[in-house]
């Protein structure tokens, strides 16, 4: 899962040939505000630029779905640990209900309390500019927006992109901006954290590379080690595109001790964020391209599943 709730861009003015809106939203400014708020986004759409396809996929719920919601554990420079934790309903929740964490949660203690599960809603058709090729979506029967037949990758360098949703009744209007990024090439796919032996401490950082560009776009990388883990923790790493960065021991210490269990897995992204806050909650776009990693830890057998 990509985490938009961390490490969104800072305001970002466009460059100076700056598309106007035009019969879109003659009043929208085109800027990047970054990321939703965890406990409040309620619509995410992506535009995504794999390495063998491309997708724009999304949707806008009526609330807050508890199961995209991750605690922040602990906080580094340029990374933050973030947590899943499953809420406990009792009784069991109903059909067409879900379980909501209460105020006092905590991994193994985390008392909820039944809701309706959050639906997607039909936003109709909505207008996305700034592709390769245009773009108008409706929604399947899910009212989930989803397109794979598109060009890959779907935007050019700096490209400028708006989503826009024109309002209808009991749900806001709403623009979302993004920046076409040119494709995530690493130059090293093989990320190693090293382990000592007999004491399992963390005995060095992480240095990653890959070609930078400057477009604007923030470098984001994210890693898990604990698979098998009831409550795993996920390390989110926002860098400046300079094409080097470097996660440091005392980060990697203390994410090893939330587990490291199953195969380990890595991803990194180029990518812009923008968010607009409406009356039921938050709304995000993510304009990004995407590279696998190679992710392993040293004097672990990925193979061995813990006992429970």
């Amino acid at each position: 899962m990509l985490l938009s709730g961390f490490g969104g861009c800072d305001e970002t003015s466009p460059p100076d040939d700056k598309t106007e809106h035009g019969a879109i939203d003659a009043n929208h400014k085109w800027e990047l505000k970054g990321s939703c708020p965890l406990d409040s986004k309620i619509g995410e759409f992506k535009i995504s630029h794999y390495e063998t396809y491309s997708s724009l996929t999304g949707g806008l719920k009526d609330s807050v779905d508890p199961s995209q919601i991750l605690f922040p554990r602990e906080t580094f420079t340029d990374c933050v640990l973030l947590q899943k934790i499953n809420p406990d309903c009792d009784p069991a929740c109903g059909t067409g209900e879900t379980c909501k964490h209460g105020k006092e949660c905590t991994p193994g203690n985390c008392p909820g309390e039944c809701i309706a599960e959050p639906r997607n809603q039909n936003l109709g058709n909505l207008t996305i500019t700034g592709l390769t090729n245009a773009l108008s979506l409706e929604p399947n029967s899910s009212n989930y927006y989803q397109e794979l037949d598109i060009d890959s990758p779907p935007f050019t360098s700096e490209s400028k992109i708006s989503l826009y949703f024109p309002g209808k009744t009991g749900i806001d209007k709403f623009a979302l901006d993004g920046l076409g990024v040119s494709p995530a090439v690493l130059i090293d796919k093989n990320w190693v954290i090293k382990r000592d032996k007999t004491t399992h401490e963390i005995t060095d950082e992480l240095k990653i590379t890959w070609t930078p560009s400057n477009e604007g776009a923030d470098i984001l990388a994210t890693l898990n080690v604990d698979q098998h883990g009831n409550s795993p923790a996920t390390m989110f790493c926002t860098f400046k595109d300079t094409g080097s960065a470097v996660i440091p021991i005392e980060a990697l210490k203390k994410f090893a001790e939330y587990g490291v269990t199953g195969y380990a897995s890595g991803h990194l992204y180029r990518r812009t964020v923008d968010s607009e806050k409406i009356s039921t909650g938050c709304v995000e776009l993510q304009t990004f391209s995407h590279a696998k990693v190679n992710l392993s830890v040293t004097n672990h057998d990925p193979s061995i599943v813990p006992s429970s």
